[in-house]
């Protein structure tokens, strides 16, 4: 199995998932943390690293607010989505997680390429309901990917049109497009096929997928795509 994989940045090791023929990657970087002087700034590429970085443990969830501790019985939505009310919570959050079944690096196994949902005001890769393991064992790459939410990820303010005049918002939308692009530059070397990538999402996930179909920059990194529960928006 392919425990430890040599990306264009550095080398990463991952832990055997619960079924071992299944190899887990949790946090791997893809972009510089959005932090100091780029905390509203679009994300920025990854540097390299020396070593081996150890890939074992999910992500810091994105800033947001705190998930609810022991919710009533009839909030099923906090019961469902916050299972885990103690994960950490840091700016620095820009990373992925990869599953991969694998056994060598020319396989080109397809590759699914998840975004999580919860109205781009909450959400991270860590939950249960999100844990690529199934999936992969199907043959499958499946990556999950952190973006910035709420205030960090959306705001859009005269000041920041005025310094990235380009990219001024949405920087949760260019944090997954930057994953999605980081995919596509390393993923043979997990066993997957850069040219046989889906993108998926539930909820505002979902939105998120619609948005990158209409993104001609998304669209050279993907082939199919996968809309779970999502929505149109016509403001007209």
């Amino acid at each position: 199995m392919l425990r430890i994989v040599k990306t264009k940045l550095g080398i990463v090791e991952g832990i055997p998932a619960a079924d071992p023929r299944i190899t887990a990657f949790k946090s791997i970087p893809f972009a510089k943390p959005p932090v100091g002087d780029l905390r509203f700034a679009p994300p920025q590429p990854c540097e390299s690293w020396n070593g081996v970085l150890q890939c074992y443990k999910f992500p810091p969830m994105p800033v947001q607010p705190s998930p609810l501790r022991n919710p009533p019985p009839e909030d099923i939505y906090a019961r469902e989505w916050a299972v885990d009310p103690d994960i950490p919570v840091s700016e620095d959050c820009l990373y992925l997680n990869i599953w991969t079944p694998a056994k060598n690096a020319d396989e080109k196994l397809p590759v699914y390429f998840w975004i999580f949902g919860g109205g781009w005001q909450v959400g991270h890769t860590a939950e249960m309901e999100f844990d690529g393991e199934r999936i992969a064992r199907r043959g499958i790459v499946v990556v999950t990917v952190n973006y910035r939410v709420n205030l960090f990820g959306f705001t859009c303010h005269p000041e920041l049109t005025k310094e990235y005049p380009e990219n001024p918002a949405n920087m949760g939308l260019q944090d997954q497009q930057a994953g999605l692009k980081w995919v596509y530059e390393n993923i043979q070397a997990f066993g997957g096929d850069k040219n046989n990538i889906t993108i998926g999402g539930q909820s505002a996930g979902a939105g998120s997928v619609l948005c990158h179909i209409a993104n001609s920059e998304s669209r050279k990194y993907f082939n199919r795509a996968i809309v779970d529960s999502g929505f149109i928006y016509n403001p007209t």
